[in-house]
């Protein structure tokens, strides 16, 4: 070799060391840059954290009744919580590259995790009571309990009210409070959770770094603070599964299968649809072990354990719950409306109803689609995009056939499809019910499928093109899982808030009552009361009934729905805050329509026929005489001329210290001196508020 070219060469091995070094240099300098990038999007999503508390510790509780939880605190509330759970999402996101990994995730998590502990434990530091429909149900059930020191022969619930009871027992905390504690922490639990199953499932690959931005979003609305059996054990289902793959496989499994006894038995007991859903799903487990063992030959979970814990589960089920005359009653609807020979009223039902009555805008369809099913399309609609990719890869030899994701594919579709069916026929189980089963797969499979297209496209290209569709995915889910959470008038819902002056009101409406007359209501619920009440006598307490007339039209009313224990021409009409407000705060553009208007509240004041025998500023308890007076009159062929009003035996009295109470005996055909106008009223209220509290309130 010449020295030339000796020279040439030892140049080049100078030049090629150092551009290493330059290389290795700017490496270095990207990665201190990261770090502090990641460093402040934590600082800025802990500090927004930190705000949003101080919103909340400024106004603690309620003073009154709030349409909304989203009334509750203003707009910055809601959009610091947004910008710290997105944060925190991207601090995860960005572990998950090979080349860019940290360990700063976590705090990532945890930042998330703040965020979500804060909005879903508003309604326990908030409202004095928190539930309505099966909840206030719930809460009589566990107060039985407790009376009784037993769990009665008709409560096929019991997990679910022994833990509430235990934790009341444990903690001093009425039961009305707990079921607004419990629902928060078996959600934190639920997300939790999904860690160590994505863990075991994905190998503890970055895959998981992948899935948990989305995962770890509040993605089942207000399930996540509605206290029910059935969400209970939905929330454990992660768990119960990742019990199942470590059960089988690793060390300790003879613990691992203990602790998923002790599961599989919670779960049963805690609800039986969710548990007839269980055993579903281990199949779909099976069939995707079976289908790879045929065509890969390996796999991670053997052929009978999915078997094994299926048979477990639906022994206990039919064991337990058709020793129930109501579940074998509600077993036989399903089948007769899968059959054709019963019919009831569908989702899709009374949208199509309402929208042939009211024509709504186009503009306000599309908002309240988006609020209200915005979050399960985005997820399902990801997923399945997602799933036709995998199938298009394993169907080009391009990718192996993998029986987690073909277990989590044919979840989601087998759920989708049922629950499009529980959207469109009445089968008892609700849409929400069956499509969270799909929304568990669905956000697995979403974040499984922006870690394999990261991996399959050039670095360029996945920055340029894929990073900024990754990023606003997070920000929508992230966005939806926010606004989302609680119902409100953009999603023509309302607040689950039931105040303390309504429950004292409903307590005296059941102790001073004529049982003999039935009783209409609007905004509030009168077996849902009775129920939380334990009430003995309800004689005439009816659970599914009309509206009142439309425009407190009484003299029109049919009696047709009444008991035929009750008076047909006396009726008390209860109404409350959430019953005036919510036509004019969820339909504001459809006046035409509502049923009762403020001006229908005013003259309900002014009606001879109508006695006022309760105020308390928020529930108001009337007696409406003369009711189906204009129908049986007409029956009758008799003239409609001239007043029905009754005159005699209305004395209206302020008794110290109570509400306005009109003292002639309900249902006699007496009528109260009503106030001139609804203000009149109002301040009248105001200056009469009862200040004596109910004891038992809460207890």
């Amino acid at each position: 070799m010449s020295l030339a070219n000796s020279r040439q060469i030892s140049g080049d091995a100078r030049k090629t060391k150092t551009e290493g070094v330059v290389r290795a240099n700017d490496g270095v300098g990207s990665v201190v840059e990261r770090r502090i990038r990641l460093k402040l999007l934590l600082a800025v999503g802990a500090a927004a954290t930190a705000v949003a508390l101080v919103f909340v510790a400024a106004d603690p509780q309620a003073t009154s009744y709030e349409l909304s939880v989203y009334d509750a605190y203003p707009l910055p509330f809601w959009l610091l919580a947004l910008i710290a759970v997105f944060f925190g999402q991207l601090v995860i996101f960005e572990g998950g590259y090979p080349e860019r990994w940290h360990r700063y995730w976590k705090w990532g998590l945890a930042l998330v995790l703040a965020v979500n502990a804060v909005l879903l434990f508003i309604p326990a530091l908030r409202y004095e009571l928190f539930a309505r429909g099966d909840m206030l149900t719930y809460i009589g059930m566990i107060r039985r309990i407790g009376d009784l020191g037993a769990v009665p022969r008709t409560n096929y619930y019991p997990n679910v009210h022994l833990l509430a009871l235990t934790v009341s027992y444990a903690t001093g905390i009425a039961p009305s409070t707990v079921i607004n504690v419990l629902p928060p922490v078996a959600s934190l639990f639920y997300i939790v959770s999904l860690y160590p199953l994505l863990n075991v499932t994905f190998g503890g690959s970055r895959k998981v770094l992948f899935v948990l931005p989305f995962s770890s979003l509040l993605l089942f609305s207000g399930e996540h603070v509605f206290f029910h059996p059935s969400v209970f054990a939905f929330m454990t289902l992660p768990f119960a599964f990742y019990l199942l793959f470590r059960s089988y496989g690793g060390r300790a499994t003879t613990r691992f299968r203990a602790a998923l006894l002790v599961v599989v038995v919670s779960i049963t007991f805690y609800h039986p649809v969710v548990t007839v859903f269980f055993v579903g799903m281990l199949g779909l487990l099976w069939l995707s072990v079976i289908g790879s063992k045929r065509l890969a030959g390996t796999t991670t979970v053997t052929r009978r354990s999915p078997l094994v814990v299926a048979v477990l589960a639906f022994v206990l089920f039919f064991a337990w719950y058709y020793s129930f005359e109501s579940i074998i009653g509600s077993t036989l609807i399903i089948v007769y409306t899968l059959m054709g020979v019963s019919e009831g009223s569908s989702q899709l039902g009374n949208i199509a109803s309402v929208f042939s009555r009211t024509t709504p805008a186009i503009s306000d369809i599309a908002l309240v689609g988006i609020y209200t099913y915005g979050l399960v399309g985005a997820i399902i609609g990801m997923a399945f995009v997602f799933v036709g990719y995998y199938a298009l890869l394993v169907a080009r030899g391009e990718r192996a056939f993998d029986p987690i994701e073909a277990f989590l594919a044919s979840t989601l579709c087998v759920f989708t499809v049922g629950a499009a069916l529980a959207f469109a026929v009445d089968v008892t189980i609700g849409f929400y019910r069956v499509v969270r089963y799909a929304r568990l797969a669905g956000v697995v499979l979403v974040g499984a499928g922006f870690y394999t297209l990261f991996r399959r496209l050039d670095a360029d290209a996945a920055a340029r093109y894929l990073r900024p569709v990754a990023y606003a995915s997070l920000f929508a889910l992230a966005f939806l899982s926010v606004f989302y959470l609680y119902s409100s008038p953009l999603s023509n819902g309302s607040n689950l808030q039931i105040t303390e002056a309504e429950v004292e009101g409903m307590e005296w409406t059941f102790q001073h009552r004529n049982q003999s007359l039935a009783i209409d209501q609007l905004g509030i619920s009168q077996y849902r009361m009775s129920t939380y009440e334990n009430l003995e006598e309800t004689e005439n307490i009816r659970f599914e009934l009309p509206p009142p007339p439309d425009h407190f039209d009484y003299a029109n009313a049919s009696a047709e729905e009444l008991p035929s224990s009750a008076v047909a021409d006396r009726r008390y009409l209860v109404t409350t805050e959430l019953g005036r407000v919510s036509n004019p705060r969820l339909y504001p553009n459809y006046r035409e329509f509502w049923r009762h208007s403020p001006e229908d509240f005013d003259r309900l004041e002014r009606k001879p026929s109508v006695g006022h025998v309760y105020d308390d500023g928020t529930l108001d308890l009337y007696v409406v005489s003369g009711v189906g007076r204009a129908n049986r009159t007409a029956a009758n062929g008799t003239s409609t001329n001239g007043s029905a009003a009754l005159t005699s035996g209305n004395q209206s009295v302020s008794l110290p210290g109570e509400i306005k109470q009109n003292v002639a005996l309900p249902g006699e055909g007496d009528e109260a001196d009503a106030l001139s106008s609804e203000t009149e009223r109002r301040a009248h209220a105001v200056t009469t508020q009862r200040r004596v509290r109910s004891t038992r309130y809460g207890s």
